[in-house]
């Protein structure tokens, strides 16, 4: 349809199609185009300086001449004529067949009869907009190969998902309200978002302070937790790091398993484990052929042979593993009552920090939507209209 060639023979009948042949055989290449066939446009909002007219993607059109570079199309819709040229074609232009078009490129357009083909775009979305296109008739046509495909794959899986056919018995009842059904389910989608728990929080202490306010008070909040964490001794949040890590490696810990070692990412095997101490030893072997043998906690390595599976925790292992919980659990309960001694909340850290930031984007915005002072010091403010 959109290729160069070397002759057009317009009108498909006996003298056209015999022109067409003997032409093909002498070695040339030819177009066959039938006066009066109705053509699609593909290329989004083309504006054509020439005729001065907009192409929109999906315009339909009838042939009405064939020139040497030109085709001219009369719009089905308008009735205008449009002569379709180089800058068209050379822009990226294309033309398909107008006896169909997909359901996408029908948006917008209305028609005497529209035939919807095909089970794809059976859902509520796709069939609105396919079937108020005809002015008059909206039909759907489904061929008998689609059908009994559909109906097999429904046999053998059970699938009851919409977008995987109706199912289809002989009963005309059924069928018009499985059709029924099939279109009254949505296949649209939903935008993916992220809830944060903290939002309205935030908002509220951007509302309350203003931003040098909410600058000092998340530095204090962060001094509090540092002195929180002086006094319980520990780091809380690396406790609870090196505690799932623990767990991550000891539950795929074996003789055998490759492991990579995290304080300097060498990779070894495990050559024994022991579960008492959650520590292991594995056997590092030099491209010279020299092997070292390490130990290691089970927080201090990642198992990344893939073909490891689940072991059973040995009950020592998990004895200590949850001796390390307790541990963790009365130091963050420790460290959470030391903040609250000082007069601040386990969560006023991280709740200012966040409060800074939009408090700051937004300053930002204001400033960038001001006309800079410079402008009005060099130049005067800017003038309004007259009322």
């Amino acid at each position: 349809m959109n290729r160069v060639a070397d002759v057009a023979v317009v009108g498909g009948g006996i003298a056209g199609a015999s022109s067409a042949y003997h032409l093909a055989c002498q070695g040339l290449d030819v177009a066959l185009l039938e006066r009066e066939s109705e053509l699609v446009t593909i290329r989004t909002n083309h504006y054509d300086p020439d005729i001065g007219v907009n192409i929109i993607n999906g315009q339909t059109g009838v042939v009405t001449r064939v020139g040497r570079a030109t085709i001219n199309l009369r719009d089905v819709q308008t009735g205008r004529d449009v002569s379709l040229g180089p800058r068209y074609f050379d822009g990226g232009g294309r033309l398909s067949h107008g006896y169909a078009s997909t359901t996408h490129r029908t948006q917008g357009g209305t028609w005497d009869m529209s035939i919807m083909v095909g089970t794809d775009g059976l859902h509520r979305e796709g069939a609105y907009v396919a079937m108020s296109r005809g002015r008059a008739h909206n039909l759907i046509v489904a061929t008998e190969p689609e059908l009994v495909a559909l109906d097999l794959y429904l046999d053998q899986s059970g699938s009851t998902r919409h977008d995987q056919g109706l199912d289809l018995d002989d009963d005309t009842t059924e069928l018009r309200e499985d059709l029924i059904g099939r279109i009254g389910r949505s296949r649209g989608k939903r935008l993916a978002h992220a809830r944060d728990v903290d939002a309205s929080d935030v908002e509220t202490l951007t509302r309350r302070h203003s931003y040098p306010e909410l600058v000092a008070a998340a530095a204090r909040a962060v001094q509090v937790e540092r002195v929180a964490t002086d006094q319980v001794g520990v780091e809380v949040g690396s406790m609870e790091d090196r505690y799932q890590a623990a767990v991550a490696s000891g539950s795929k810990a074996a003789v055998g398993v490759r492991v990579r070692a995290a304080d300097r990412g060498n990779v070894g095997t495990i050559t024994a484990v022991h579960p008492q101490t959650l520590s292991l030893d594995v056997a590092f072997t030099s491209a010279a052929g020299t092997t070292v043998e390490r130990s290691f906690g089970w927080h201090q390595v990642e198992v990344i042979d893939d073909t490891a599976g689940e072991v059973v925790m040995d009950p020592q292992a998990a004895l200590a593993l949850a001796g390390l919980r307790r541990e963790i659990d009365t130091a963050a309960l420790r460290w959470r009552d030391t903040i609250v001694k000082l007069g601040s909340s386990p969560d006023d850290a991280r709740l200012y920090a966040k409060a800074v930031t939009v408090a700051g984007e937004r300053v930002a915005q204001t400033l960038a939507a001001e006309t800079p002072r410079w402008i009005d010091e060099t130049i005067g403010a800017r003038p309004h209209s007259a009322q």
